[in-house]
């Protein structure tokens, strides 16, 4: 399976329901395309890797405030993805993904702490801007 694949997702699940193979059948309920979208009316025909996307995006959020307990709490619950420390603040990720390579990340600037879903291979430097931009726009 490649990244051009075509598949059915639902929008509304954030799920991939079926792969379409070349017959233009589904791979697993062997359905038509009439039958997967009578069971799923949302279901579009996309490429995998669109879909993909598609799902990570349905779980990143945007920067908003927390609190040095929180921040603490997740420090403590899982041993932490990437924990940076510089002049510019901290950060860490957490260790279980939300969604594929989508997980919770934690920051504090200063005495204020910060909170973010998104790629786990975000950089400390792109968390740390976000961070100030949020904190700007207070």
């Amino acid at each position: 399976m490649n990244g051009s694949t075509l598949v059915y997702y639902s929008a509304r699940s954030a799920n991939i329901i079926d792969i379409i193979c070349a017959n233009g059948l589904s791979a697993y309920s062997k359905q038509t395309e009439a039958e997967v979208r009578e069971r799923y009316s949302d279901a579009e025909r996309i490429t995998l890797d669109e879909a993909v996307e598609r799902k990570a995006q349905a779980f990143r959020h945007p920067v908003e405030g927390s609190t040095e307990e929180h921040f603490n709490e997740m420090l403590n619950v899982l041993p932490p993805i990437g924990w940076h420390r510089t002049g510019d603040g901290e950060s860490f990720k957490m260790s279980e993904m939300t969604s594929g390579t989508i997980t919770q990340i934690y920051a504090r600037i200063g005495a204020r702490y910060f909170t973010l879903a998104d790629d786990v291979r975000t950089p400390h430097a792109e968390i740390m801007r976000r961070c100030h931009e949020f904190a700007k726009g207070e």
